[in-house]
């Protein structure tokens, strides 16, 4: 199910326990060349947007970085 994400109110306590423990099965994935490959393969076509309210540089660009990995 497409959902677009407005603000974290519209997730149960179990919606954002379900992504944090599916980001650690991601995150774990990406510690070696083989799963990271196998990972990018599941999301053909597929974009990172972060949008930033506030000036932050630093911030910005690690999760430009981060999305590019």
């Amino acid at each position: 199910m497409l959902r677009h994400v407005l603000t974290a109110d519209q997730f149960s306590r179990n919606d954002i326990e379900r992504f944090c423990h599916r980001a650690a099965e991601y995150k774990a994935l990406l510690k070696n060349e083989t799963s990271r490959l196998k990972l990018q393969k599941t999301f053909p076509g597929r974009l990172m947007q972060s949008l930033f309210f506030e000036p932050s540089t630093r911030t910005n660009f690690s999760f430009q970085s981060a999305a590019h990995r």
